[in-house]
């Protein structure tokens, strides 16, 4: 099974890497040592999953 990182892109130098999941937030640019850093893919899940939008509310089932 392949493991699922994490997309993020500078918005300074246009770097971009991959960090494993649980690999802690990453807040600048490896590169550049920028703070504009911007994740590029949604993670597990995608953008709205969980509770803020109702989805997997019991309630609602």
């Amino acid at each position: 099974m392949q493991e699922i990182k994490r997309e993020f892109r500078c918005l300074e130098c246009g770097h971009e890497w991959k960090i494993p999941f649980g690999g802690g937030r990453q807040v600048v640019c490896p590169e550049c040592g920028g703070d504009k850093v911007k994740r590029t893919n949604p993670g597990i899940g995608g953008p709205h999953r969980g509770r803020k939008r109702g989805i997997h509310d019991s309630k609602n089932c």
